[in-house]
């Protein structure tokens, strides 16, 4: 019992420490990082029900394989983050997948995380935005299941209007080359 609550308070501790431990000036600093920002309206366009065109390439020179489908997303946590549940076929087996994408304000990057049924791993991008807002480009990468090799990937999220977007995704092989292997064209529903 002793050992439980000591690890709880540890854990209390070190989750609110610098809390806890922080000068008022530091703590008004955090307050402000903490609260969503002019980024954060870039994200929330993308909020809402979603038909999507999707096309999928496996390699630079394979035919793209197409599917449709569905796409909700909403906002969470009081407008910091936003949560995106996906759903479609690929290669004619469901497909589904989640987001989380969010604007970091205190490291001043967008950050996007994605899993899907088809995987095991995490993907995680980080990105910026173009200056008028309508751009968004993230850099991660993934482990190729076959390879095991590390995959760098970068995706763009254009917006060219309220109720269309698009993302595409290309991956960069080890010596360097790129490849479209996704395009995703979102109708709001």
């Amino acid at each position: 019992m002793l050992r439980k609550f000591v690890l709880i308070m540890t854990l209390l501790v070190l989750a609110g420490g610098a809390g806890m431990f922080a000068g008022e000036g530091e703590v008004e600093a955090w307050m402000e990082l903490g609260r969503p920002g002019e980024h954060h309206k870039h994200i929330a366009r993308m909020e809402g029900a979603w038909e999507v065109e999707a096309r999928f390439w496996y390699t630079a020179d394979s035919k793209p394989e197409v599917a449709k489908g569905l796409s909700t997303s909403r906002l969470i946590l009081g407008g910091r983050y936003l949560e995106t549940e996906y759903a479609s076929e690929v290669n004619g087996m469901p497909f589904t997948g989640r987001g989380i994408m969010g604007y970091d304000r205190v490291a001043g990057e967008y950050v996007d995380t994605w899993i899907d049924s088809m995987s095991t791993g995490i993907m995680v991008s980080r990105g910026s935005c173009s200056d008028d807002g309508r751009v968004i480009t993230f850099e991660g990468e993934y482990i190729d299941p076959a390879t095991r090799e590390k995959i760098k990937i970068r995706s763009v999220h254009t917006f060219p209007e309220k109720d269309h977007f698009k993302v595409e995704m290309w991956n960069r092989m080890p010596d360097g080359a790129e490849f479209k292997s996704m395009e995703l064209f979102y109708t709001r529903k």
